[in-house]
């Protein structure tokens, strides 16, 4: 998973199409905003996270084929980043 910038307002949307667990974190907040999406099987149900600071991401638990899409709500730069 590799966003790019997504700017104040903007968002950026990815598919889990297999099972396991992914760590991510922000490029331009090393250290400070790690997250978790761990993938399991079952019916897809697409699920959102917001942006709102320099915290870190909230851990999701989705089901296979279940998108995330992240909103930048702050008024910085961030990424969503593979480790």
């Amino acid at each position: 998973m590799t966003s790019g910038d997504i700017a104040p307002t903007g968002s950026y949307a990815h598919t889990f199409n297999t099972a396991g667990t992914f760590n991510y974190h922000c490029e331009r907040h090393p250290g400070q905003m790690p997250g978790t999406v761990n993938v399991t099987a079952g019916t897809p149900a697409d699920d959102n996270i917001s942006i709102t600071g320099t915290v870190p991401f909230p851990t999701k638990n989705i089901t296979v084929g279940s998108k995330i899409t992240w909103t930048n709500n702050s008024g910085m730069t961030h990424t969503v980043t593979s480790n």
